[in-house]
C-alpha cells in the first residue's frame, strides 16, 4: 500500500467512485452530509449546498496533500457514483440528482430535471476551477448514473439504472 488517510469533514461522507491517473493522483467522489467536508482555494465551488451534495477531490500521488476538492449541488439530494479522467486531467462525473437547481452549463443537452431523479453528467477542468459542462440526462421517471467512461476524444459514455419509459435513445 503506497498510503493510507481519511477524507471528509464533521458529518457523513460516503466514496462512491475512485480514479488513479499515470502520476499516482487520486481521484475520489461520492456524497457528503458534512458542511465541513474540505474544499480548496479556487476550486469550482466551496460552498456547501444543502442535504447531500456532490464531493469531488483530487489527491496528490503520496496521500499527503489536496491537489483540489470541491462541492456541486443544488437545493435537494445529489449523489456521484463514478469518475474518471483524461489524459489532460480533466475529471468527469455521474450520478443523480433531485433537485432541480443542479448546476448545468450553457448549451446543455438538457437543463430541466425530467422525473423525480435525473442522471447527471459533469466535467471539470483539470485545476477543477471551472465546469466544462454540465447536464441533466433521463425521463419521466426515476434514472440513475452508476459508471462512466471516455474514448479518445473525449466522449462520455454513462451506464446506470432508470425507471422511465420515455429515456433519450437512439436507433444503432
Amino acid at each position: 500500500m503506497d498510503f493510507s488517510t481519511f477524507l471528509g469533514g464533521s458529518g457523513d461522507d460516503y466514496g462512491r467512485g475512485i480514479f488513479v491517473d499515470s502520476g499516482g493522483n487520486s481521484y475520489i467522489t461520492g456524497k457528503t452530509l458534512s458542511s465541513t467536508f474540505p474544499t480548496t482555494p479556487g476550486a469550482n465551488n466551496t460552498n456547501y449546498n444543502n442535504l447531500n451534495d456532490v464531493f469531488i477531490t483530487k489527491v496528490d500521488s503520496k496521500g499527503s496533500k489536496l491537489v483540489y476538492s470541491t462541492f456541486i449541488g443544488g437545493s435537494n439530494n445529489e449523489e456521484a457514483w463514478d469518475i474518471v479522467c483524461d489524459n489532460e486531467g480533466n475529471a468527469f462525473i455521474t450520478g443523480y440528482t433531485y433537485s432541480s437547481d443542479f448546476p448545468k452549463t450553457i448549451n446543455a443537452y438538457d437543463d430541466i430535471l425530467n422525473g423525480t431523479i435525473d442522471i447527471f453528467v459533469c466535467k471539470l477542468n483539470s485545476n477543477c476551477s471551472i465546469l466544462k459542462y454540465s447536464t441533466y440526462f433521463g425521463g419521466n421517471s426515476n434514472d440513475f448514473g452508476y459508471a462512466i467512461i471516455i474514448d479518445s476524444s473525449g466522449n462520455a459514455y454513462i451506464t446506470g439504472r432508470t425507471e422511465s419509459s420515455d429515456l433519450p435513445t437512439t436507433n444503432i
